[in-house]
């Protein structure tokens, strides 16, 4: 009955004909601070009730009736939400919390008033006022006047808060490791998985404005939002799964709360998490869990100073997830960059064959932005091993795939790629070049066929004369200058006198005007300070 009585009056008070009526009726009642501060009294313990708890339930239902049509009351003339909540809310909780009642009395109005100021957390000013009241309430020992539903309560008005307002984290950072074992305090004391999730999501929450007000947490700090995570980690299965995306996010908070000195203390805790959790054959994996899995193992490892044993053990786990299937690619790229940059060539001697499979997996085979996020890769490998990642690419064959795919661009073929993906191999075939100008002479040329049956042939010509043509088509954002530059440069670097005669020079020499006109163009219209920034992956690649 109560929620049908709840949804009449919204109906009610939101209503063209009801809002005049009772809108301000129950601003009427609100402004009773007497009777509010009486009722409070009598649940504290502070006064004797004459008729018993009638005046506590009767505040009660005012409460909810406030709570649920908040957003109608702050319309009505005359009601100052901030003045009451400063001069009866925050005085009528504050009496109730410090009250001499000591025995087994239900919370009625501590988990209304609770529940009120999640209800208000929006458009209240004095947040900072509520933020404390809520972090003691927390924080309090657990008593018949404190019970679970009270902390809970308060737990979600405090993420209410956090979520609207960023610029608290003074009136909490100096208590975070008491908030933090407290909320673990209230984890333990709740059955239900929604209830526990309540809770991890608050810590992942504080830990969010601690990291992005630039501070960090110390040792204990840190201990105690992550001690308690393994214990959670082996109890949350079944039916509890998804309580290890929470474990998932408090510890990729805490590695980014610690910063890259301290962030070490974390590894033996976490990498068997992420290596079981990716692990085909493990029994208990979840697969909606690879995204949030994924998603800190590219934190830390974005963190970390050394390329050690224990990262080089879990690379493999990107083949894995890739024999499955292609949809969690694009961090897959990022996480594949990242080992490149962090192992470089202990990296490279360790794991060259599972990277070549890696990009057999992708390349070809992928949308328009996975393939921008495949070039990370390319642009990782390649500016790091010039030679290496070159021949890496040759001997797996996704030299081949991308200048098969250039081929069939350039011969106008329904089966190409779009351009701006073979914008992307050409700057990486020019990149390989520029490390190694004969990699390709056993290469080329390469035979395709168009789309009326014709055999036709891609070779050193077709390649110079394609850098050419799509050069003045190259989009002009930031990957456009570094496109254009790794072009002009490879095409200079080929033209003769070189240190060995190439493949390239004469079809060069040839096209010798197209040159010309190209570096002319770049001069007028590229300061000669510049340098384009790295490639990245930005809204345009969509």
């Amino acid at each position: 009955l109560a929620a049908c009585a709840q949804n009449l009056y919204l109906s009610l008070v939101e209503s063209k004909a009801g809002k005049p009526i009772i809108a301000p009726l129950v601003v009427t009642m609100l402004g009773d601070i007497g009777s509010q501060l009486n009722a409070a009294k009598i649940e504290a313990g502070e006064v004797t009730a004459d008729a018993g708890n009638r005046n506590v339930l009767l505040w009660n239902s005012i409460y909810t009736a406030a709570g649920l049509s908040v957003n109608v009351l702050i319309e009505c003339e005359g009601f100052e939400i901030d003045t009451w909540f400063e001069k009866t809310l925050v005085p009528c909780l504050a009496s109730i919390l410090q009250g001499r009642n000591k025995v087994n009395v239900l919370p009625v109005l501590r988990h209304r008033l609770v529940w009120l100021i999640c209800c208000i957390a929006h458009c209240i000013s004095d947040t900072k006022t509520a933020l404390q009241v809520l972090i003691s309430i927390i924080n309090n020992e657990p008593s018949s006047l404190n019970d679970v539903a009270v902390r809970l309560g308060a737990v979600e008005a405090l993420t209410s808060i956090l979520n609207v307002h960023y610029d608290l984290i003074d009136e909490f950072y100096h208590l975070l490791e008491i908030i933090i074992s407290s909320l673990y305090r209230l984890v333990n004391d709740c059955t239900e998985i929604n209830t526990r999730a309540q809770s991890l999501s608050c810590i992942s929450l504080l830990l969010f404005h601690v990291v992005a007000s630039g501070r960090k947490v110390d040792y204990a700090t840190a201990n105690a939002a992550v001690q308690p995570l393994p214990a959670l980690w082996e109890v949350a299965t079944d039916q509890n799964i998804l309580l290890r995306r929470d474990v998932l996010s408090i510890l990729s908070g805490v590695g980014l709360a610690v910063g890259r000195t301290q962030v070490g203390h974390l590894y033996p805790i976490v990498l068997p998490m992420i290596n079981s959790s990716l692990d085909p054959s493990c029994q208990d994996r979840d697969v909606c869990l690879v995204e949030d899995v994924l998603a800190l193992w590219l934190n830390l490892l974005r963190l970390a100073t050394s390329y050690e044993l224990h990262w080089e053990s879990l690379f493999s786990r990107v083949k894995d997830i890739l024999e499955q299937d292609l949809e969690h690619l694009k961090i897959l790229m990022l996480i594949t960059e990242g080992y490149i940059l962090l192992g470089g060539a202990s990296f490279l001697n360790a794991h060259y064959s599972t990277l070549q499979n890696i990009l057999i997996f992708v390349v070809g085979q992928t949308k328009p932005r996975g393939a921008a996020y495949t070039a990370l890769v390319f642009e990782a490998l390649l500016r790091t091993f010039p030679v290496e990642g070159g021949t890496l690419l040759l001997q797996g064959g996704i030299m081949r795939t991308m200048l098969s795919s250039c081929a069939l661009n350039y011969q106008n073929n329904s089966a190409c790629e779009p351009e701006r993906v073979i914008v992307l191999y050409l700057t990486a075939i020019a990149r390989s070049l520029l490390g190694n100008p004969a990699l390709l002479d056993e290469t080329l040329p390469i035979t395709s066929t168009s789309n009326e049956g014709v055999t036709l042939s891609y070779g050193p010509r077709e390649l110079i004369h394609m850098y050419i043509v799509m050069f003045k088509g190259i989009e002009s954002n930031s990957n456009g200058a570094l496109h254009k530059k790794l072009w002009l440069l490879l095409m200079l670097s080929l033209l003769p006198p070189t240190p060995s005669p190439t493949v390239y020079s004469t079809h060069l020499l040839q096209m010798m005007d197209q040159l010309l006109e190209i570096c002319l163009s770049v001069l007028a219209h590229q300061p000669a300070s510049s340098n384009p920034e790295p490639y990245d992956v930005g809204f345009d690649s969509e």
